[in-house]
């Protein structure tokens, strides 16, 4: 994970603002349809492995989810390539920096 900076330093990419986190934390609960733990970037990041690490013993359909959240296919493919071993933390940086896509552009355009 140290190898790729875009696994190793997520938190860099995410909100520094209260506001933004409160955005952010909102768009992650209504798109994975759960209630989310903390208030910082970190808490995010651990509550969100947390959730996809139960998904793999519950009844989420995870393709369903990952087609929701619109996490583009290429850079999930990527990811899994070089760091499949890691699969959940992959998938962790894919959901959370889509997210904050979104939370930026609905910024932009409001």
């Amino acid at each position: 994970m140290a190898n790729d900076p875009r696994l190793f330093q997520i938190t860099e990419e995410l909100p520094v603002k209260a506001s933004d986190l409160s955005e952010l934390k909102t768009q992650l609960e209504k798109d994975l349809g759960c209630q989310l733990s903390g208030d910082s970037a970190d808490d995010l990041i651990k509550s969100v492995l947390a959730f996809l690490e139960g998904a793999a013993h519950s009844t989420i359909d995870l393709p369903s989810l990952l087609y929701r959240i619109d996490v583009p296919e290429q850079e999930l493919a990527e990811l899994l390539a070089r760091f499949g071993h890691r699969e959940t933390e992959c998938l962790t940086y894919a959901i959370l920096k889509r997210e904050w896509e979104k939370v930026q552009f609905r910024k932009q355009f409001r």
